[in-house]
């Protein structure tokens, strides 16, 4: 499964309609050139993003003003330029916005909305947690990291930043929470494409497989 899954393309069915996940490293500016060849080949009625509905919002109403990083993402951020320049918010969601508006097909957030999200934040997050957290940042300023691409750092960096329990369970509650998304979107449609941060892939196809009966996606 794990060789499949490095195309960062994989595909699959439900109840007769299909989906597309385009498995994207957030922020890296050369993603766009190949989401655009992803959409044209897929030509799907509608999309969807991994983001929350409020953040679908904020990405509709953006028109290129400076965007304030938190300190993790500005520390993602010069980690990441080693492969490429970088820019906020990530081209592919605003590329993706501008094909399906052409298009005139829907967008669909795929995220917890804020309410969801703070409740799984309470239930996982520990106040210990967000102290070590507050330091493992730090910490990952100055940290050599390994990998050879993009691919590579954004599990490395996940694995990085969200080392301790509580963040690992947050984080796979967003992957179930978007595979249950996306399958309610799939019962609308007849083809989906679907982006996704690249180090949620792995989860998000787990609970797809678990829910949709349909066996292995596969990859193209």
């Amino acid at each position: 499964m794990e060789k499949k899954v490095s195309l960062h393309e994989i595909y699959g069915s439900f109840k007769g309609s299909r989906y597309y996940l385009f498995s994207t490293v957030k922020g890296l500016s050369s993603e766009e050139e190949r989401f655009k060849r992803s959409y044209t080949t897929v030509a799907p009625d509608a999309v969807a993003l991994p983001v929350s509905p409020s953040g679908l919002h904020a990405l509709r109403e953006y028109h290129g003003e400076p965007i304030s990083m938190t300190t993790p993402e500005r520390i993602y951020a010069k980690h990441l330029s080693m492969f490429g320049e970088v820019r906020i918010p990530h081209p592919v969601y605003l590329k993706c916005l501008e094909y399906a508006g052409e298009d005139m097909i829907p967008v669909y957030p795929l995220d917890m909305d804020e309410e969801t999200y703070s409740e799984c934040y309470t239930r996982f997050i520990t106040g210990l947690e967000m102290i070590f957290s507050s330091m493992r940042e730090k910490r990952l300023e100055h940290r050599i990291f390994k990998s050879k691409d993009p691919f590579e750092f954004a599990v490395e960096w996940d694995s990085a930043i969200n080392s301790s329990k509580g963040y690992r369970q947050l984080e796979a509650s967003r992957e179930v929470f978007m595979a249950d998304r996306l399958i309610t979107i799939l019962e609308k449609h007849h083809v989906v494409l679907a982006v996704v941060e690249h180090e949620r892939l792995n989860g998000i196809i787990k609970h797809l497989i678990a829910r949709t009966g349909e066996g292995n996606p596969l990859s193209r």
